[in-house]
C-alpha cells in the first residue's frame, strides 16, 4: 500500500503516536490513564511511525490507515464488548480497559490466524465462548481473485497445530525447506532456493524458516524487543511449517514462501526488491471480511414446507425440532455452566419468517430456522413469548404482572398491566399467544381466566371455564388460538372455547392428560401440548382425539428432561 494514502484518522494517529510513544518506553501514564485511541496509537508508533515518516524502509507492520475501529462482542470485557482497531496487516484489541496501559500487552494482537483456519470465532476467554463458523475461504497471500495457486486459510486446517488438530512436525533444523503446497492443499517437493529450517518451536511443533528467523532477529527489521514488541508479540508462535506456493500477486504468478503463525502470516518473495522480500500478509483485511460475513454452520437442515415443532428441552439445555408426526429433525445445544446460548430454555416462539425466539436464562435469544444465533437481548426475566405478523415480540413478566412488547430488533415498544384482578390487571400471567389478527391472549393464571387484548394492550374481553364439566379448571397455564378464533387452554386438561369465550369442549379424562403445559397449533391444524408429567408431547385433532405421542425421560434425540415450551413453524 502506498504510504501517501493516509486517511484523516491515520494522520491524527501518527501525530498522537509521536507524542505518546514514550509511554511504551517506561514513562507513566497520564492521570486517569490513556484512551483506547492513544493506546492503539502507541503500539502502532513502535514500528510503523518510522515507516510513515520515511526513516525506515521495512514493510508496514500494521498499515498506514485505520480500516475500522469499533466494539465487538467479548464476554470477558466490560459490558460484554471490547474495543478493536483494524489495519490491513492485523487487528488491535483491548480486552481489559482497566489494566495497565503502560504494559505492551494492554493492547493485544489477537490469534487471528488460528481463528481463520479453525473457524472458531473467539467471543471470550473460555473455550466454550468460541463461536464455530466455517473456516475462512480467503487466500492466505496474494490477490483475492483469480489466484488458484494459493491455498486458503481453510486449506491449511490439516497442517496446523490449532483447535482440535494436533498436527506437529519433527525437528528439521538445518535441513532445506523444500515443501510445496498447491492451491488445493496437496504437498510435494521443490527447490528450497537457499532457505533452510532455522529454529524448531517445541511448544507448537513447527520449524521456522531461516529467512523469517533471521528477519525476526535483525535490528533493522522494525521489531522493538526493548519495549516488548518482539516477534512473539507481533506474530505469535508458528502453527504451520513454511510452504512454497505459486501465488498470483498483482496479476503475476510468483513463487512465494508462506508460513502461518498464531497471529500473522509471513511471506517471502525472493524476486522482490529488498527490503520487501519479507512482508506481513493482509490478515487484518481477511479477518474483518470473514468475521463480518461468515455464518456459523447450521445445526439444522433447511426443511421443506410443512409442519414442524420446536421444543424447549429445559434441563437438557437444548432446542429439539420435530416434524408434524413427531419424527426428530435436529437439535442445538446451550451450556448452562458457562451461560451459553440456549442454556435452560423455557419458552419458544416462531415468527412469520420462521425465526425462532427462545426464553433462556434471563435473556431472549433469536435464531434463524436452521438454529444459528442471530441476536440476544439480555436482562429479560419472562415466562412465555409470542410474535405477531409484524415480527414484534410479546412476553409475560410474572414478577411484575405485566405484558411487554418489543420490536424484532429488541427495541422496547410498550407494556401494559399491573398486579390485581381488574380488567387489564394480572396475577402471575403465564402463557401468551398472538392470533392472525394480532390480538393478544394471556393466561392470567392466578386470576383463573383468559384475557384478550389488541396489539397495543387495549382490553377486549375475558373468560374462564366456569360451568358444566369445568370442575378441573383452576390455574390456566398456556393458550393457543386457531385460524377460526377457537382458543385452547391448558389447565390440567385442555379446554376449548369459541371466539366469544364460550366453553365448547374439554380434552382428556382425569389421569389421561395429567401434566398439560405449553400448547401450540401446527400448520396441519393439529393441537400439540407438552405433558410434563409423562415427559412427552401429545398431539390432538380439534375435536380432542389423541392422534399420537412421543418423548420419554432421557437425553437421547427425541427424549426430554423437563420439556417446557413448544412452538410450531412451517419450515
Amino acid at each position: 500500500m502506498d504510504a501517501t494514502r493516509w486517511s484523516r484518522r491515520s494522520i491524527r494517529g501518527l501525530l498522537m503516536a509521536a507524542v505518546l510513544v514514550p509511554a511504551l518506553l517506561g514513562a507513566s501514564a497520564a492521570a486517569g490513564g490513556v484512551t483506547a485511541d492513544q493506546a492503539f496509537d502507541n503500539v502502532w508508533a513502535t514500528t510503523d511511525l518510522a515507516v510513515a515518516n520515511g526513516t525506515a524502509t521495512y514493510s508496514w507492520f500494521w498499515g498506514p490507515e485505520v480500516r475500522a475501529q469499533r466494539f465487538e462482542p467479548y464476554q470477558d470485557s466490560p459490558g460484554g464488548q471490547r474495543e478493536v482497531r483494524y489495519y490491513d496487516k492485523s487487528r488491535m484489541e483491548i480486552n481489559n480497559p482497566g489494566g495497565d496501559p503502560n504494559n505492551i500487552y494492554y493492547v493485544t494482537n489477537g490469534l487471528l490466524t488460528v481463528e481463520l483456519v479453525t473457524g472458531q470465532l473467539k467471543r471470550g476467554d473460555a473455550p466454550s465462548a468460541y463461536e464455530q463458523h466455517e473456516p475462512a475461504q480467503q487466500y492466505v497471500a496474494g490477490d483475492q481473485q483469480n489466484n488458484p495457486g494459493t491455498p486458503r486459510y481453510a486449506t491449511f486446517a490439516p497442517y496446523v497445530t490449532a483447535g482440535d488438530n494436533p498436527y506437529r512436525a519433527s525437528d528439521r533444523t538445518g535441513q532445506p525447506a523444500t515443501e510445496f503446497m498447491s492451491g488445493d492443499g496437496q504437498i510435494s517437493s521443490t527447490d528450497n532456493r537457499g532457505v533452510t529450517y532455522a529454529r524448531y518451536e517445541p511448544a507448537t511443533g513447527h520449524n521456522i524458516a531461516s529467512v523469517f528467523w533471521e528477519w525476526f532477529n535483525n535490528p533493522n527489521s522494525g521489531f522493538r524487543p526493548e519495549v516488548g514488541v518482539d516477534w512473539v508479540y507481533v506474530a505469535g508462535l508458528p502453527i504451520s511449517e513454511p510452504y512454497w506456493i505459486d501465488s498470483t500477486v498483482g496479476g503475476e504468478v510468483k513463487r512465494v514462501l508462506v508460513q502461518l503463525f498464531e497471529r500473522r502470516v509471513l511471506t517471502y518473495t525472493e524476486t522482490n526488491n529488498d527490503p520487501y522480500r519479507i512482508e506481513w500478509g493482509n490478515i487484518g483485511q481477511h479477518y474483518q471480511t470473514w468475521s463480518d460475513t461468515s455464518t456459523a454452520p447450521a445445526p439444522c437442515p433447511d426443511s421443506p414446507e410443512g409442519t414442524y415443532l420446536y421444543v424447549a428441552d429445559l434441563f437438557n439445555d437444548r432446542i429439539q425440532k420435530f416434524d408434524g408426526e413427531g419424527n426428530f429433525v435436529c437439535e442445538w445445544y446451550g451450556d448452562y455452566d458457562s451461560d451459553g446460548p440456549t442454556a435452560r430454555p423455557q419458552a419458544v416462539a416462531v415468527d412469520s419468517q420462521n425465526n425462532v425466539y427462545v426464553n433462556a436464562t434471563v435473556r431472549i435469544e433469536k435464531f434463524d430456522r436452521r438454529g444459528r444465533l442471530l441476536a440476544r437481548w439480555e436482562g429479560l426475566n419472562v415466562w412465555d413469548i409470542a410474535t405477531d405478523s409484524q415480527g414484534n415480540v410479546y412476553m409475560t413478566e410474572t414478577e411484575s404482572d405485566r405484558i411487554v412488547k418489543y420490536g424484532a430488533n429488541g427495541t422496547f415498544i410498550t407494556s401494559w398491566g399491573s398486579e390485581g384482578s381488574g380488567v387489564g390487571q394480572f396475577n402471575d400471567p403465564t402463557g401468551i399467544w398472538v392470533d392472525s389478527q394480532d390480538n393478544v391472549y394471556v393466561a392470567d393464571r392466578n386470576n383463573h381466566r383468559i384475557q384478550k387484548f389488541d396489539s397495543n394492550g387495549t382490553f377486549i374481553r375475558q373468560w374462564d371455564a366456569d360451568g358444566q364439566e369445568a370442575d378441573l379448571w383452576g390455574f390456566p397455564d398456556s393458550v393457543a388460538v386457531d385460524d377460526q378464533g377457537y382458543s385452547y387452554v391448558t389447565s390440567l386438561r385442555i379446554y376449548k372455547f369459541d371466539p366469544d369465550g364460550g366453553l365448547v369442549d374439554i380434552f382428556g379424562e382425569v389421569g389421561e392428560v395429567t401434566g398439560t403445559g405449553d400448547i401450540t397449533i401446527g400448520a396441519n391444524g393439529s393441537i400439540y401440548v407438552i405433558d410434563s408429567v409423562n415427559v412427552q408431547v401429545n398431539r390432538f385433532d380439534t375435536d380432542g382425539n389423541l392422534l399420537g405421542s412421543w418423548g420419554g425421560q432421557g437425553s437421547a434425540q427425541g427424549q426430554f428432561n423437563g420439556p417446557r415450551g413448544i412452538a410450531a413453524s412451517t419450515r
